[in-house]
Parts: structure tokens; sequence; C-alpha cells
């Protein structure tokens, strides 16, 4: 995780002041446009920094320019009800045209605003589709002469940075300005090139197909069909030669990559480290992924615009990860989030996600008169990292995880202990209102003091709580992830700047089996319920403490982890659940099984989910099932001409016996079933098939797999019909001794009153 040279006050100075300007900054005489000074454009306490001196005038920079947004109240509107499930709206995502069209910036205003930034000289490097943002680049003699400032280099703890003393002077209808200074940019961290951060054996640098293992990924969504963002700066050519590196080590597929340049000269390689964990985490966990693309600005400075062109591209993924941020109190000082807000914004209406890091400091943020030296720092202030506060982006915290030995005493591929790194972000946002989906999370209770633009708040209106989500970050010493650089050498990938990049692979495998567009990822965790989620309820981040599941917090939910770290193949059920049922083809009523012992008088007869509770099996017979198994929580849906069957099995009585059953389902006419042993409710296997004939007409046997007690059926290819049953059924049991009796075949199918079509 990068975070910036932080040159934030303890109380931020955010009055209006008329500036005097230095005896060298020439100005230009403005048109007759109004023209206005920008308090969001000094940095705070600049006075406590040293002057190193002015700028050389020749020296080349580029200068980000927000436009005021017509309708920000409209956008807000639309976002929330585009993720509501009873607004007329719930779901149907905007296009960057229609976004454009619907709240851009009229032309004339671009014009107006575009005519004065280059009145000095300075030409345009970028302009945003949606015509609310212009890139300007020049020497540093045009943009003083431009924004009637001076630029200067400063120094605190000796890190520099350049910065105006006064206050830019910009064109109404102008809302903030990046990269006049650079204390509030994103700050690359120093990183090892080798595992000599290890001070014994790294027994922590995991390869992907043990984390697919640890956090049960569902195997037969790998990402196929998705396409995947990384947001970074400089070039990429050592990024990709590292992709190619870890994936022939990994035997992995190549996944096709793409590279967008935004105003990039592509000079700069210092983020290769970073940009080389970021898709190999992201790549890793979903390797069958359709592309990466590659947004990359110019510099730190100017990462605003590598979001904008994601945003803004029609054929830009529906999943990013920016494993960057920087102290939210600074960055709101100095106007970064009325330039981001509105593109995280936009990127939520358009059905996109962003996941961010939130940071290596713990809950803390540097400030002022220190300068974030990206050292993993945690300094007893809270504040939490922008931009994982924005309700557009899912914040990802970090944990550390080391997993049960084999039986050979090497690494296993089961988890032994998982708890919350001692320097993963978390906390409140001081302008970022609570969204919707956390409103029922207790500890999200603090207020907002401001909004982004620097409004007051009138009344109390909680504000946003992060991280949502965790995964492995590692503790960087002797835990991570191993990635490749461009020499094919190893280096230790650790922070949240892996954890947001593995949850952005785990979350393309989500959508790479939806039957729909999931939208922005959050609604759809939050709602996702507890065993979709490993609750992390041990260790803290100094300014936070882990908290486990409690009537009070039912999910577990903090400022640590948020709702945990993934469990891949109950979180698929529940997200895709949704979103299949969105689509008219999940089974709503499967899940309402509540009869586990039921009379019969002949055969059932009660339609075709039989709701008298029995199943008439392929013989003819019809038994009475015994009060020691049900099935619970089914699901169906549709991949391509294949389908894929989720149930849960849980043993009531909790018997010492072993008992096999077949555990089946029927469509149409067809019915199908996998041999699996219960114990103490627990599947304990499904390694072979009672009746492959049965599977002939599908093309052959179909894949099992099993979590815990959910017994998971994929089939490549299946017939269209009506779900008829979900059930299982008694085989077998083994006595005391280990005596095999055979038993009538008892049965015991989902009570619904109807199917859906599949």
């Amino acid at each position: 995780m990068r975070r910036p040279a932080a040159l934030c006050a303890f109380t931020l100075a955010l009055s209006v002041t008329t500036p005097v300007l230095a005896a060298h900054a020439l100005s230009v005489p403005a048109p007759s446009a109004v023209t206005t000074r920008l308090t969001n454009s000094v940095v705070p306490n600049l006075a406590a920094a040293k002057l190193v001196g002015h700028l050389p005038s020749t020296q080349q920079l580029q200068v980000t320019v927000a436009l005021d947004h017509p309708s920000t109240a409209g956008e807000i509107a639309l976002q929330r009800a585009l993720y509501d499930p009873k607004s007329p709206s719930f779901h149907k995502f905007l296009s960057p045209a229609q976004y454009a069209a619907r709240f851009g910036a009229s032309s004339a205003d671009l014009a107006r605003v575009t005519s004065w930034l280059t009145r000095a000289g300075m030409g345009v490097a970028y302009s945003s589709p949606s015509r609310t943002q212009v890139v300007v680049k020049g020497t540093v003699a045009q943009a003083e002469k431009t924004f009637d400032t001076t630029l200067n280099s400063y120094s605190v703890n000796g890190v520099t940075f350049r910065a105006n003393p006064t206050q830019a002077l910009v064109p109404a209808g102008v809302s903030a300005v990046q990269g006049l200074q650079t204390a509030s940019s994103y700050v690359l961290p120093k990183r090892s090139t080798g595992n000599d951060l290890c001070f014994f054996e790294c027994v922590g640098g995991y390869e992907p197909s043990e984390l697919w293992k640890v956090y049960d990924l569902p195997s037969a969504s790998t990402g196929h069909g998705v396409r995947a963002a990384v947001i970074g700066e400089g070039d990429t050519a050592h990024t990709i030669a590292g992709l190619r590196a870890f994936e022939a080590h990994n035997g992995l597929p190549q996944v096709p990559t793409r590279s967008v340049f935004v105003a990039n000269d592509k000079t700069s390689v210092d983020g290769d480290g970073e940009w080389q964990i970021d898709s190999q985490a992201l790549t890793g966990m979903a390797p069958d992924l359709e592309e990466l693309s590659f947004y990359f600005s110019q510099d730190l400075p100017s990462v605003a615009n590598a979001i904008s062109a994601w945003v803004n591209d029609p054929a830009g993924p529906s999943i990013a990860n920016m494993s960057i941020g920087g102290c939210e109190v600074l960055n709101l000082a100095l106007g970064t989030p009325v330039v981001e807000q509105p593109l995280l914004r936009q990127a939520a209406m358009q059905g996109r996600t962003l996941f961010t890091s939130t940071g290596d400091t713990g809950g803390s943020c540097l400030l002022s008169p220190l300068v974030n030296t990206n050292g993993v720092e945690n300094t007893g202030i809270p504040n939490p990292q922008w931009p994982s506060t924005s309700d557009s982006v899912v914040g990802v915290g970090g944990t550390v995880l080391y997993t049960a030995p084999n039986a050979d005493e090497t690494r296993g591929e089961s988890r032994d202990l998982e708890y919350t790194w001692t320097h993963g972000g978390g906390g409140t946002s001081s302008f970022i209102p609570a969204p919707a989906w956390q409103k029922d999370i207790a500890l999200v209770k603090a207020p907002c003091t401001t909004t982004y633009d620097l409004k007051p708040v009138v009344g109390y209106t909680p504000c946003r709580g992060v991280p949502d989500v965790s995964m492995l970050s590692g503790d960087i010493l002797t835990n991570g992830y191993t990635v490749y650089n461009q020499d094919g050498g190893t280096f230790p990938g650790g922070g949240t700047s892996l954890s947001s990049p593995l949850w952005a692979g785990v979350w393309a495998r989500m959508q790479a089996a939806s039957a729909a567009p999931l939208g922005l990822a959050t609604p759809k965790l939050y709602g996702a319920g507890l065993d979709s989620f490993y609750d992390i309820s041990v260790g803290s981040n100094v300014q936070w403490t882990a908290q486990p599941r409690t009537p009070v917090n039912p999910t577990g939910w903090d400022f640590t982890n948020g709702l945990g770290v993934p469990v891949g193949t109950a979180l698929l059920k529940a997200v895709d659940g949704v979103g299949a049922s969105d689509a008219g083809v999940t089974n709503a009523s499967l899940p309402l099984d509540t009869a586990t012992s039921v009379a019969v008088a002949g055969p059932a007869s009660a339609g075709p989910c039989g709701s008298s509770g029995v199943y008439n099996d392929p013989a003819g017979d019809v038994y009475p099932f015994p009060n020691d198994v049900d099935l619970t929580g089914a699901s169906v849906r549709r991949v391509g001409a294949g389908l894929v069957v989720t149930w849960s099995v849980v043993d009531v009585a909790a018997t010492p016996l072993s008992k096999q059953y077949d555990f089946g389902f029927s469509i149409g006419a067809g019915n199908y079933e996998v041999e699996g042993v219960l114990s103490a409710g627990r599947v304990l296997d499904t390694a072979h098939f009672v009746d492959a004939d049965s599977f002939a007409d599908l093309g052959g046997a179909p894949t099992v797999s099993t979590s815990g007690n959910t017994v998971t059926v994929e089939l490549s290819s299946a017939p269209a019909g009506t779900l008829s049953k979900v059930y299982a059924r008694a085989d077998m049991m083994i006595g005391p001794g280990g005596t095999p009796a055979d038993l009538p075949e008892y049965v015991d199918d989902l009570d619904g009153s109807s199917c859906a079509a599949v």
C-alpha cells in the first residue's frame, strides 16, 4: 500500500485568504470570464516546511483540473436507486455515453475552461469524455502564469515535494486542481527485491493454488469471460514481463493484456514492484480472465487521470484494483475527493467495482509536520486512507495467515490461524456518509463533520466505516505472497497492496459465474450472509480491535477486517443466488425446507416440488424419512449450457453412526445422483457416483465438490426443464463394530410449492 507524502495539520486551516504573490510570479491578464481562488489548493501549515527554492522554470509538469458537475444531487440520487432493489432503476446501469449525456458538463463550459487554461501556453494532454476533467501540461513558468501562483520546492524530514504557497486562480466552474503540489500525492513504497525481509525461512510465501483452497474458491469459476484492470502510473513492460514469469512458474494460462496510457510518456518504472503485486495477485485468484487492462497515468500526482480513463472507457472492465491511497484529512484539504469521488460514483453508476487498499499504518495517518516516508508505521492518530473510504469502492484490510501442516510437515491447504494484521488500515471517514448497506452495522455511528467538497453537515449523519472486507496481507516479514519481477526473480508481496487485488480476483470469479452483471460489489457483500465470510476475531491495528460475532454485532464487522475474509463457494452461492433471481432462473422456494419427518400414506402427489416431503424414487418405493437428516439452502443456476446445483445437509440427530446417502436432484424426467458419506452433519466423501449412467444424456459425469456440509454438483450440459427435487436417500448405515446394514431407502426433499424453469 502506498501512502501520501503527507503534510497534514492537526487542525486544517481552510479559510479563504487573499494571496500575496512572490515577486517572480508572472501574471497574465485573465479573460473577461469570472475567476476565483481555490481554498483547497494550498498545503496546510506549509510554513512548517523548509523552503528549498523556486522550481526550475523549464521543468515540465501536468495539472489536472476538475469541472463542476451540473447535478451532483441527481447523481447521488440515481446511484442510490441503482442499488435499491425496490427501485424501478435497480441495476439499470449507465454506459459512459449515457452518463456524459445526463451528468457531464456542457460543451460550452468545457470549451470556456479549456480556453482559459491554455491562454499562457499550456497544452491539453487529456480531456475526459464526460467533459468533467481536463489535464494541461507545460513548464513551471507556464503553470505559474496560468494559475497566478508560485511553484517552490519544500522539504520536511529529508522528503522533498513541490507546492504553491498561494491559492491557485481558476475560472468559474472549476472545483479543484491537482499537480501544482505533490504533498498529497500517493507515494510508492520501498520494496525488497528478494527474500531479505525474512529473518528465517519465509513460511508464508503463498502461491495461488494454496489460497484457492484456504479461501474455498469455486473451482468451476475461475474468471472466464471477465475483464479486469489495474490502475497505476508509468510503464507496463516490466509488469507484464513479471506476470509472464509468474504464470509460467504456477502453470497458469497467459492472460491477454491491454495497456491504456493517459498523457503518459512511459518513462517511470518506479512502481514496477507495486503493479507486479497487483497484476499477479488479481490474476492468481482469477487465472482465466479474458483480459487484464492497465490504465496508467504519467505519474502519481496524476493518477486521477487513469481512474477517469477506466471509468470513461466504453470497453472498460467491470472490475479494477488500485492499491494506493493517502491520508484522508490531507486529501480532503487539498481537494482530491472533489476530483476522484465523482469518478468513483460514475463507476458505480456504470456497474463497475474498484477495489482499494486501506493502508499500512493501521487506523492512523501521519500528520504534520511529518511527511509520510512509507514505512510501516502507526502514529496513534486515528484517520483512515482515501480513496478506500469512498462509498463507491470496496475498501480491503489485511490479515496474517498460517496454514496447518500436512502429514509430511509441508505447509498445508487449510487454515490453522488467521488474524488481523497489526498495520492493516481501518476507521471512520470524516466526510463520506455511511451507505445503505452499512445502516445495520452498530459500530458505524461516528458523525460526518463535513462533505467531500468542504460544506458543513447539518444534523447527525453517520459516516462510513472501513474496511468492507479483508484478505491475506501478510506481515511483510515472514508471511505474504510470492511475486515475480521482470527478470524471473521473486520478492515477497505483502501489505494491503496485496489484499486488495486478491479480492478483485475473488470478485472476478463471482462475476464469471453470475447470470447477470453484479455491479458495485459492496451491496452484494453486505447482503451475502454469515457463511460467506470467515470472521476474523483476533488481533488489533492499534486504534481498533477485531470483534467477534455477537447478538449486538451479528456480522462481526469491525474496523480491522470488515465482514471478514471470503468463503468462496458460500459467497458465490449467496451472490449468484441474488443475481440469478433477478434474471428469473433461481428457485426462490427451495431453501424453505422445514420438515424432517413426515407420515406417508401412499405415493406423493402434491405437485412438482413434493410439498409432502417425500420423493417417489425411480424404483417406485416411497418411504418416510427419519428425523436424522435434512436438506437446506439449495440453489440452481445456469452457467452457459451447463448447470450448477448446490445444497447443504444438516445432520439433526448427530448420531455416532456413519451414514451413506445418495444425494440427488431431478430435472424433468431425469434423476441425477451422487453418493456421499455423512457423519455429524459433515459430508465426508463424494468420491464416486451411485448411478453414473443417469448422466449419460449430459455427456458424462459431473464435477462434485464439498465444503463442510455443502455439496456442489456442476454439469457441463443439462437439459432445459423444471427442477423438481433436491433430495437425500439413506442408502446404508454402518452399525456398531463396522457392520454394514442395508436399510430401506428413506428419502427427504426440500419442501417447496413451486420450482423454477432452468
